[in-house]
Parts: structure tokens; C-alpha cells; sequence
């Protein structure tokens, strides 16, 4: 999260928790590993003063941790990068197996064929667009 001040802060969630809470599946209380919010990386260990908190966030600790959640960049692990680049990948092909027909054929393209012409492509869809036909 950068505050206003272009000061970047992080805080540390547990795996896949922020964007569970995110999609309203998750309560706040099971989203934090620890309620701090640190300075650039959490590594340093460097902690934000109550002082610049209260000055960023008039509603306390408690309001900044869920607004940095909710609007912050989330860092995912490898394991759900691979996760939404195969949704989103899933759903590219079933937008084009529905809306677009072969013209030999006036049929829906087969979804192998699309997978394959994707795979032959090398098309690596970003899982942060919106896969839509407009």
C-alpha cells in the first residue's frame, strides 16, 4: 500500500487469506499473521509509528490493516499465479468455444482446437484483465 505521503507500508496475511476476504469468503480476524504494518518490506522489520497511522488512518490500527488489505497490491505465491492464469486462461477459451463458430462448419469451434492454438501461440493471458469479447 503507498499512503499519500508515497510512503510504502505492507503487512503480512496469511497465504491466500487476503484475497478470500477480499471476495468476502473470509472474515477479518483470520485474514492477519501479525497486526503490524511495516515500513517498505516486512523484512526490515521496521514498523510505522502510531503517530504516522493515526495522521494516515483517523480510524485507528484496526481500519488501516483492513484498508491495506482491501486496496493494496497482494503479493500470491507462485502456486495461485499458476491458479489464475489457468482460470483466466479457462475462461478465454470458453468465451471463444461460445461466441465464435467455425465458418466451414457453422459450428463452435472445439475447445481442443482453441487450447491448442493458444498453446501453439504461446499465449500467457494476464489473470488481472478481464477476459471479455467487446
Amino acid at each position: 500500500y503507498r499512503t499519500s505521503k508515497g510512503v510504502d507500508w505492507e503487512v503480512l496475511c496469511k497465504p491466500g487469506a487476503a484475497q478470500k476476504f477480499r471476495d468476502k469468503k473470509l472474515g477479518f480476524g483470520n485474514v492477519m499473521f501479525a497486526d503490524d504494518i511495516f515500513v517498505g518490506h516486512y523484512q526490515k522489520g521496521e514498523r510505522v509509528k502510531p503517530a504516522d497511522i493515526a495522521a494516515e488512518f483517523p480510524g485507528g490500527l484496526e481500519k488501516a490493516l483492513e484498508h491495506i488489505v482491501l486496496t493494496g497490491s497482494i503479493a500470491l505465491s507462485q502456486k495461485e499465479r499458476d491458479e489464475k492464469v489457468r482460470q483466466k486462461r479457462l475462461e478465454i477459451v470458453n468465451l471463444l468455444h461460445k461466441y465464435y463458430v467455425d465458418p466451414k462448419t457453422n459450428a463452435p469451434h472445439p475447445v481442443t482446437r482453441i487450447e491448442n492454438a493458444l498453446d501453439t501461440l504461446k499465449v500467457h493471458p494476464d489473470p488481472d484483465t478481464p477476459a471479455e469479447i467487446g
